[in-house]
């Protein structure tokens, strides 16, 4: 009985040795963890560092500008998106200063990132003490909550892998890495006409590209669609209630192209950022009055400029919203005169600001080509009205078919001729729920019990003219020449 009992715990223990023994043959021949898996995530890691390193620079740099608006004192929840925002456009603008220099060269560049973190440290600090301990509350719901940690590790994955976006490839990382080779940003003897586009995320993804590579450059921009996500929340909380602000994020969150986009070396997330968040500081500055929330509006008025002409609609609807602000000085009071005369004052700030950060790309454009808005509206280098007229020929828009342009909300939801795939995959809730929108507003107009009536005055309008822009371009390119 013994005897049997011993080969039976000879058996197991054979057994057992004879399965660590096949594991460890196999893994040591097929290998599921090599020292270039360890080297990738490695490089990873430093893609992450280097992109935040960038990121917490700009917000110090931020806290600096909004120390000089007055506005340092903002509650964390606005300081979080805000200071990024300016800092890191800051950045970009000085990015094409350092170019034009011929200062493009990754050994300055790291010298200059190490005596701006000196500079700026204690902005940093200062930034630090006053978010430490903030912890939003997202009213999204625990399958909210979920969902939006599952869309975030997705989008950081593809963030991650390489760049294969079209765009990214063909300028938006192209020309950072023209002028990198180069070491300063000059005419180059390429002939792609994007390049003369305004500039500033790429500016940025320059500063990616020297710090470290073409990963943290893409990175820079899932940075813009996180605080895009922070912007719609925040405006949302503050002017609609907790429960709207959860909803807004999620259909935030739910849209294809969000995802998608922030994990690409694109801008438009970027510009869409931007975009609100000048108007954001308009609506603060209206319930507030405190002058540097305009100040900060022309800025990032400015900024959005720097990222697509087509964001030429944000300063006029904001120069308007301005002078309607005039509508109280009606009178010929002395007070009235002295308000109506300190409204003036703040026009002026305001459009001098949003020149101020838009100029340089225009300038640029105008000493390289020609012409400030290259390639649209007058000819330039490489460009003439037969290259405009190629673009604009037919077939480039729908036409003014009345069925195509009323089937626009539609189109855009299904896409246009690549119907499979594109880039700007809306998802199908904007389209499902626009009955029940307008529905709600008319009702509480109705009633008149529509909350916060400046901030549903200010966006429409904005969206109004904004899709009025873009409605006359989809009918016919011919608009942009």
């Amino acid at each position: 009985m013994k005897h049997r009992l011993n080969l039976r715990g000879w058996g197991i223990a054979l057994f057992i040795a004879w399965v660590f023994a096949v594991y460890a043959a196999f893994y040591w021949v097929q290998k599921p963890f090599t020292p270039e898996t360890a080297w990738a995530l490695v490089r990873a890691g430093l893609d992450i560092a280097a992109a935040a390193g960038m990121i917490i620079l700009g917000a110090a740099l931020g806290r600096r500008i909004l120390v000089w608006l007055n506005l340092a004192d903002l509650p964390p929840a606005d300081l979080v998106w805000l200071a990024p925002a300016l800092g890191l456009g800051g950045l970009g603008l000085f990015g094409l200063g350092l170019g034009l220099a011929g200062g493009w060269r990754r050994s300055l560049v790291y010298g200059l990132a190490l005596l701006a973190a000196l500079l700026l440290a204690r902005d940093g600090l200062a930034l630090a003490r006053q978010l430490r301990g903030w912890r939003p509350r997202l009213a999204v719901g625990r399958w909210g909550r979920r969902y939006l940690a599952l869309t975030l590790a997705l989008t950081v994955s593809l963030a991650l892998a390489p760049p294969t976006s079209w765009d990214g490839l063909f300028y938006h990382l192209t020309g950072p890495a023209l002028y990198a080779a180069q070491g300063r940003i000059a005419p180059l003897d390429v002939n792609i006409p994007h390049l003369a586009f305004p500039s500033l995320m790429e500016m940025l993804f320059g500063f990616g590209l020297l710090l470290r590579g073409d990963v943290a450059a893409k990175l820079l921009h899932l940075a813009y669609g996180l605080l895009l996500a922070a912007l719609v929340y925040r405006l949302s909380r503050r002017w609609q209630g907790r429960a709207v602000a959860g909803w807004s994020l999620l259909l935030l969150a739910a849209m294809p192209m969000a995802a998608v986009l922030a994990a690409w070396a694109y801008n438009d997330l970027a510009l869409a950022f931007y975009q609100l968040a000048a108007l954001y500081a308009l609506l603060a500055w209206q319930e507030t009055r405190q002058r540097g929330w305009l100040l900060a509006g022309g800025l990032l008025s400015g900024l959005a400029l720097g990222l697509k002409y087509t964001a030429f609609p944000l300063p006029l609807v904001g120069l308007v919203y301005v002078l309607w602000q005039r509508r109280e000085t009606r009178f010929l009071s002395l007070r009235a005169k002295q308000k109506r005369l300190r409204l003036q004052k703040n026009l002026v700030s305001y459009a001098l600001l949003i020149g101020l950060a838009a100029a340089p790309w225009y300038l640029r454009n105008w000493a390289f080509t020609g012409n400030p808005v290259y390639p649209f509206l007058f000819d330039g280098q490489n460009w003439d009205g037969f290259r405009s007229a190629w673009y604009a020929h037919a077939g480039t828009g729908i036409g003014w078919d009345p069925l195509k342009i009323l089937a626009l909300p539609v189109t855009m939801t299904l896409g246009l001729r690549d119907v499979n795939y594109y880039d700007g995959r809306m998802g199908p809730l904007f389209l499902a729920l626009a009955p029940a929108l307008i529905w709600l507003i008319v009702q509480k107009l109705q009633r008149r019990k529509l909350a916060n009536l400046q901030t549903f005055t200010l966006l429409s309008s904005f969206v109004a003219v904004h899709g009025l822009v873009w409605t006359l371009g989809v009918i016919q390119s011919r608009a942009l020449f």
